[in-house]
């Protein structure tokens, strides 16, 4: 049985085939590719300045002060807060709100609403938000317009997810195409 997703035509016939988290962001919630193109460097500095964030959570303690980052996307965190085990969870809080904020801002109304039915049917022992939503930042982090100019940056939070099994289990995410890193 083939599990992965596919996107309809309306002659009932199928396009090309799509990965199963790729079906999700562009099909069924309806968000654009130029959506990605024009939005994609914004996101991707936010999530780069989580994955500085989460690198230093493994480093040793230093006496110096860090310096404060400047520009878009570059998040601070003093050198004491950046040991505490919470710290590493708002970190991931922020991946999370970067994915939920463009599911609800750029996918229409009644879409989200029959995406979250159909996700929901297709995957009944996982949230069909944390679907949605683990599929949207996926998308951000691999194929979004500037995904292939992160040069491995992202690697971190990939990881972090990975240890989470993306918030969706390990069957959710072998039916929608998310991989772990090897």
């Amino acid at each position: 049985m083939d599990n992965s997703l596919e996107a309809p035509r309306g002659d009932g016939q199928h396009d090309e085939k799509k990965k199963g988290y790729q079906e999700i962001v562009l099909d069924r919630l309806g968000i654009t590719k130029d959506f990605f193109v024009s939005h994609s460097g914004t996101m991707l500095d936010r999530l780069r300045a989580v994955s500085r964030a989460l690198t230093g959570l493994g480093s040793e303690p230093s006496n110096r002060s860090p310096r404060r980052p400047s520009g878009p996307g570059n998040i601070h965190y003093h050198v004491q807060d950046i040991y505490d085990p919470d710290i590493s969870h708002n970190l991931i809080n922020i991946c999370v709100h970067i994915a939920s904020s463009v599911v609800l801002l750029e996918s229409k109304a009644t879409l989200l609403n029959t995406a979250l039915v159909s996700v929901a049917e297709e995957f009944p022992n996982v949230d069909s938000s944390t679907v949605l939503t683990a599929c949207t930042l996926y998308y951000i982090m691999h194929d979004s317009a500037e995904a292939a100019k992160t040069n491995g940056e992202l690697e971190t939070i990939h990881r972090h997810f990975d240890a989470m099994d993306w918030l969706i289990g390990q069957e959710a995410m072998r039916r929608l195409n998310i991989e772990r890193l090897p």
